[in-house]
This record gives C-alpha cells, structure tokens and sequence, in this order.
C-alpha cells in the first residue's frame, strides 16, 4: 500500500491526518473518570484538547488520576492509540470539556 501526502503549493509533502468522529467529553473534579467509547477499527491517532487542565489516560480500562498525564487547558495535543482502546479524563481544579477526535 502507498501513501501519498498532501503537498503545499510548493509541492512540498504535508504531513496532515483527516478528521474523524469527534466527541465531547464533560470532565468533573470528582474522583470518577470521564471515558469515551472506544476509538473506531481504522483508528491510530487522537487528538485531545481540553478547555480545562485536566488528567488524561488512554488504554482498554483507562483510569485518568493526579500524577498521570496531564493535559494544559487550551493545548491540543495527538496521541497514539490502538482500535478498541478509550480515552479517559478527570479536571484537575474547574470543570470543564475534553474534546476527543479520531484522526484518519
């Protein structure tokens, strides 16, 4: 299989992933975790960003707590993930939304 990459209009190559199903997750600063369903068969990247600061986990039972990953509020970031795993959150100190989005 080939993979041609989008090129710029200087026929440069541009890495870029295409947007796929995108989920809002509510995000409390209880001790629960907020999870979504899990990603798409086609899927290997997400990309997360929250309004919020906010703990974050990835994996097929993931459990998101302080001193795990933390994502900045307003920061979006892109993650390796494997079909059939979840993305979990936790705010840190104010409610909030995390944004989850499966990248083709």
């Amino acid at each position: 299989m080939t993979t041609t990459l989008a090129q710029d209009r200087f026929s440069q190559p541009i890495q870029a992933l295409g947007i796929g199903v995108s989920v809002d997750v509510s995000l409390s600063t209880s001790a629960s975790t907020a999870m979504v369903s899990a990603v798409g068969s086609g899927t290997m990247v997400v990309r997360l960003v929250s309004d919020t600061d906010c703990w974050v986990a990835i994996g097929e039972a993931p459990v998101a707590a302080s001193g795990g990953l933390r994502l900045l509020g307003g920061a979006a970031e892109y993650f390796a993930i494997r079909p059939g795993q979840r993305v979990a959150g936790r705010a840190i100190s104010v409610a909030g939304t995390l944004n989850v989005v499966e990248m083709d």
